[in-house]
């Protein structure tokens, strides 16, 4: 009997210990899902709807695994995280379709990972990024490289289930034709307009030319300013 009592009171223990990481990882998948929508939305232009998501400070980290060009990680505010990871990866842009969708982002999927009490949600998005035609404006792809992949998501939480790290794996060979098409497409557009190379090449010119000529200047004023002082004898003022 007493037996009995035991086991019963041990199963209860760990019954409420499954319920504690179930009921903790369900509330971080509602956020993670969430998270995963509002970043991938274009209407999503508010930053403020992220604060209840994420934590003060995020660790952003894209590629830790892949080649140089296509990887990048900061920790810092959500605002300048989001900056920087569009100034790192200026060369993709939204394709026509993720445009008429609302977003570059759909079917996106959590899962729990249960080695980590519910404190990290694993997922999947798939992607629809085409290369960026260089003219600054996300909107500018390259017509004929839109591409369609899934993209690997782990997010991390805090005891708050806020969001404090966030880790995005893609296929690096994707990111780096993106990449490639962008830029030679960059160098085709100035290519096909010599006038830019040509007024570069004069500003570049006329600024060497104004550094050269204060240079030469004030090297020729010191050294009259050191010939004039030195034919003067100045008298000792003490002894």
């Amino acid at each position: 009997m007493a037996m009995k009592a035991l086991l019963i009171v041990t199963l209860a223990v760990q019954s409420a210990g499954s319920d504690s990481w179930v009921d903790r990882g369900e509330a971080n998948a509602a956020v993670a899902k969430k998270f995963l929508e509002r970043y991938t939305s274009l209407s999503s232009t508010n930053l403020e709807e992220y604060a209840p998501l994420l934590a003060d400070k995020v660790t952003w980290v894209v590629n830790p695994n892949g080649i140089p060009d296509s990887s990048f990680s900061m920790i810092g505010a959500w605002r300048q995280v989001i900056t920087a990871n569009a100034e790192a990866y200026s060369w993709m842009a939204f394709s026509p379709a993720s445009l008429k969708a609302g977003s570059f982002g759909s079917d996106h999927l959590v899962a729990i990972n249960k080695d980590s009490n519910g404190k990290t949600i694993l997922g999947t998005s798939t992607f629809r990024i085409e290369a960026s035609s260089g003219k600054g404006a996300a909107q500018d792809g390259v017509e004929g490289t839109e591409t369609v992949f899934k993209v690997f998501v782990q997010l991390d939480f805090n005891d708050d289930h806020r969001i404090q790290a966030v880790t995005l794996e893609l296929d690096s060979g994707i990111a780096h034709y993106l990449r490639r098409r962008s830029i030679s497409v960059s160098q085709e557009a100035l290519a096909d307009k010599p006038e830019l190379i040509s007024d570069k090449a004069w500003t570049w010119c006329m600024n060497g030319a104004a550094a050269c000529f204060f240079t030469l200047f004030g090297l020729a004023c010191g050294l009259v300013y050191k010939k004039n002082i030195g034919a003067v004898k100045q008298p000792m003022l003490l002894g």
